[in-house]
């Protein structure tokens, strides 16, 4: 297996073709083609697809051969591919079920409501309406020069940590305007209001 500084190299096919010219070689890509299942050995235990390198740090079981048995699960994986879709630019792409339905639990998981402890439909319209608020204080923060993570802008509006610089100053700013606009929604416009 060659080496760049540290960084292995996925196996090509010439090495599969070497393996298999020998009978030892033979033996174990038999034995492996019985034991590599693209559902199993093919994604991370959150349902990420596993490229070489994942691969060869999580499947331990084929330590000995991890280079073959790459190359066994490559395989076996395109024989289960799908590739009847194209892209925007009517380029094909591949995808397996496995990594498809991994996926769409994660999509489903994020738009509903099951994975909280929200009883009424009235708590989860108000939770819902808090998330659209801080996207609205992040991304108009944001449009105006703000640079920092929507995870970090996040976890900083809900937890109620201090800004540590500029950007994150910016959302606050946004996040107290638009929570001060909703506290006086109803409130008859005035100067003092507006000032």
């Amino acid at each position: 297996m060659a080496k760049i500084e540290g960084v292995h190299i996925p196996p090509n096919e010439t090495l599969l073709e070497q393996y298999l010219l020998e009978e030892e070689g033979r033996a174990v890509f038999y034995s492996l083609l019985k034991s590599v299942d693209p559902n199993i050995h093919g994604f991370d235990s959150k349902g990420n697809y596993l490229h070489w390198d994942g691969f060869i740090t999580r499947a331990r079981t084929f330590k000995a051969n991890k280079e073959i048995s790459y190359l066994v699960l490559k395989m076996k994986r395109s024989l289960t591919a799908h590739d009847r879709l194209v892209d925007e630019f009517g380029q094909p792409f591949l995808y397996t079920e496995n990594g498809l339905m991994a996926k769409l639990h994660e999509i489903s998981k994020m738009i509903t409501f099951d994975h909280l402890n929200i009883a009424t439909a009235q708590d989860k319209h108000r939770h819902l309406a808090k998330g659209v608020i801080m996207e609205e204080a992040i991304s108009s923060a944001q449009l105006e020069g703000a640079v920092t993570t929507r995870k970090v802008a996040k976890q900083m509006l809900e937890t109620g940590r201090e800004p540590k610089n500029v950007s994150e100053q910016m959302i606050v700013n946004n996040w107290n305007l638009i929570q001060s606009t909703q506290e006086h929604k109803d409130d008859a416009l005035s100067l003092e209001l507006i000032f």
